[in-house]
């Protein structure tokens, strides 16, 4: 599972103990990477009825308050873990393409590109090397 979901370098990883089917059956399904969207009205997703999203994005009748919203951890401008949906990978990525995109580019917007100045460590090494 951790695997289909590296495939795709801008997505987040689903976790272990998700949904993967062991049927052998193609295409296989699995746990789509988890979507992360701006605001919860924003999810493509809903819970089914009767049950609440937890942190984690997991459907359950009631969160234990341990879930790891892993949204949150990761991108500032899309911190909301939509609920998880279950499909085969391909599918996910022409699906949800869209959102894993856009958590990308938050990504990328959030780290900014560091410049050297000629007093760090590996100037100042270079300096006494060849002093």
């Amino acid at each position: 599972l951790m695997v289909l979901a590296a495939a795709a370098s801008s997505v987040v990883q689903a976790d272990f103990g998700d949904y993967a089917d062991t049927s052998f059956d193609c295409p296989a399904l699995t746990t789509c990477p988890v979507i992360c969207a701006a605001n919860l009205v924003y999810c493509p997703t809903a819970c089914p009825e009767g049950q609440v999203l937890c942190l984690d994005g997991n459907c359950k009748d009631e969160c234990d308050g341990a879930e790891l919203n892993k949204c949150e951890e990761l991108f500032s401008c899309t911190m909301f873990s939509c609920p998880k949906v279950v499909s085969d990978f391909d599918s996910c990525e022409e699906d949800y393409g869209s959102y894993y995109d856009a958590s990308a580019g938050c990504a990328l917007a959030d780290d900014p590109v560091r410049k050297l100045s000629f007093l760090d460590p590996p100037f100042v090494f270079c300096y006494a090397w060849i002093a």
